[in-house]
């Protein structure tokens, strides 16, 4: 797991069932501003993690390791890029899929293959984004759909589908008035539609909403807690 330690600097833990937990540093002091994020490549032979975080002046900074070496530092988007805690992904194919809350509140998406320089595309304007997205990747889609989900204006909840090379399309999972936090998404890798499921806190804050749909049909909702 990744966080933001002291001084601004990024740390990463690890450990195997039954070992104590051992820390290292990705990124020294006064490199992370935000919480990271960080995604595992299952298909890499060795394991290697990737880890995204805003660095200095709104940058977005990316950080990859195989196991038992040091993380090696890139930079996705400069200074005044990016206003939000990041989000990734990583399909099957290597391509690793980050999302963060742009300029005057828009929403970017990067995408980039091993070794290869990142692309950025706007997935929504100015003004539509209002929290740090989140993103799922669904690898049993032959496409390859990306899912990505934010609070949008005025409360709302937003979600955006797109296949590779191909715009993102957005909906409405929930409209004006309905969420007070970022949400979080996942798709059911097993589900024979491909069900997505978002949470994120509803009314004043004190609600915990789920909202899930499988493609080309409404959202439902279900009150997960109250308090």
């Amino acid at each position: 797991m990744v966080a933001e330690g002291p001084d601004n600097s990024l740390l990463y833990y690890h450990a195997t069932p039954g070992n104590p937990w051992e820390v290292d540093t990705v990124a020294g002091s006064g490199t992370t501003f935000s919480a990271p994020a960080i995604a595992v490549r299952k298909a890499h032979p060795a394991g290697e993690a990737d880890v995204i975080a805003e660095g200095p002046n709104n940058s977005l900074l990316y950080y990859h390791a195989a196991p038992g070496n040091p993380f090696v530092a890139d930079t996705i988007a400069g200074n005044g890029t990016t206003f939000s805690a990041p989000a990734i992904a990583v399909r099957s194919t290597g391509e690793a899929d980050v999302v963060a809350v742009g300029p005057d509140n828009s929403l970017l998406y990067y995408h980039a293959t091993p070794k290869s320089g990142w692309t950025v595309d706007t997935i929504a304007g100015n003004g539509t984004t209002f929290s740090a997205p989140a993103i799922a990747v669904r690898l049993a889609d032959p496409a390859g759909e990306a899912d990505v989900v934010a609070e949008g204006p005025d409360n709302s909840l937003l979600y955006y589908h797109a296949t590779p090379d191909n715009p993102f399309v957005a909906d409405t999972v929930a409209g004006s008035g309905t969420t007070f936090s970022a949400p979080a998404i996942a798709v059911r890798k097993a589900h024979p539609a491909g069900e997505a499921d978002v949470v994120a806190y509803g009314p004043s804050g004190n609600s915990l909403l789920y909202y899930h749909a499988t493609p080309d049909n409404p959202w439902d909702v279900d009150t997960i807690a109250t308090f």
